[in-house]
């Protein structure tokens, strides 16, 4: 499936305004955005969150702002570079449920470690110590054990398994491998139906997705650390004694959704430059 995007005529416009009070119930009943940064600064520190309300604007460690996707971006490229949204008990990006990413990266190379950490809530120490996250493998899988191809994505949840009463993570492969040539685009759309199916979609296509065995929620509430654990972009998080798993590239115009977005192949972001869009299925 891939989506593609047609600027209105003024009536179908208006239309769209008459029934956009529709549309947005409709959507708002699946998914409601917690966290957007456009990444779009050109300086500083400060990552700004652009959702309502925003509450999570980001500190920016070492990373280069640049051209993105979508005007700026941040650049990934060495050890310790990172964005950190902080996160506790009670944050907006503590989710325990339904949730989706979405996110564009371009990758240019290999890392400093096994993998490149993208977006999410992961810090070394093991399992025990991460929440939902993404990440691009360099060397080996998250899960170490070696067999997978270097660029592959991966999106995984944490869960507490009480017969063994241990953290594990649950990661879904994508089956596609991503060029690291630091030319191509990617858009990652990575969406977590609790207990029911996990799925990433690699530019509006589905590329993988698992239906069994899907944890049916995220663990913190057994995990007294959790709340030091850091949402974070391009590496661990701040809670972190390790940074070398950096994302060597860029990323841009990533989105956190509290909630399965619904045809997340053809999310519709309403409002640019130029007006309204509509967005039509191929």
């Amino acid at each position: 499936m891939r989506c593609h995007i047609h600027f209105a005529s003024a009536a179908l416009i208006l239309a769209t305004l008459l029934l956009g009070s529709l549309w947005t119930t409709s959507v708002q009943a699946e998914a409601i955005l917690v966290g957007y940064w456009n990444l779009d600064e050109t300086s500083g520190t400060t990552a700004a969150d652009s959702a309502t309300p925003p509450a999570s604007d980001g500190s920016v460690t070492g990373a280069t702002w640049t051209t993105g996707h979508l005007n700026g971006g941040l650049s990934f490229d060495a050890t310790g570079e990172r964005v950190d949204m902080g996160l506790g008990g009670s944050n907006e990006l503590a989710l325990t449920g339904d949730l989706s990413l979405d996110f564009w990266m371009k990758p240019a190379g290999i890392g400093g470690a096994k993998y490149g950490a993208l977006v999410g809530i992961n810090v070394s120490g093991g399992s025990n110590n991460d929440g939902y996250f993404t990440d691009i493998v360099y060397t080996d899988s998250v899960l170490g054990g070696g067999g997978v191809a270097a660029g592959t994505i991966e999106f995984g949840v944490t869960y507490y398994d009480t017969g063994a009463a241990l953290y594990k993570n649950f990661v879904l492969r994508s089956a596609t491998a991503l060029a690291n040539d630091n030319t191509t685009w990617y858009h990652i759309q990575a969406v977590y139906d609790a207990g029911n199916r996990m799925a990433i979609y690699i530019d509006g296509d589905l590329d993988a997705e698992v239906t069994t065995g899907v944890p049916a929620a995220i663990d913190y509430a057994n995990n007294p650390a959790k709340p030091v654990s850091s949402f974070s972009l391009g590496n661990l998080g701040a809670a972190s004694t390790v940074h070398t798993y950096y994302f060597n590239g860029t990323l841009d115009e990533v989105r956190v959704f509290s909630g399965a977005v619904p045809e997340p192949g053809c999310l519709v972001l309403l409002g640019s430059l130029l007006g309204f869009a509509l967005i039509r299925r191929k």
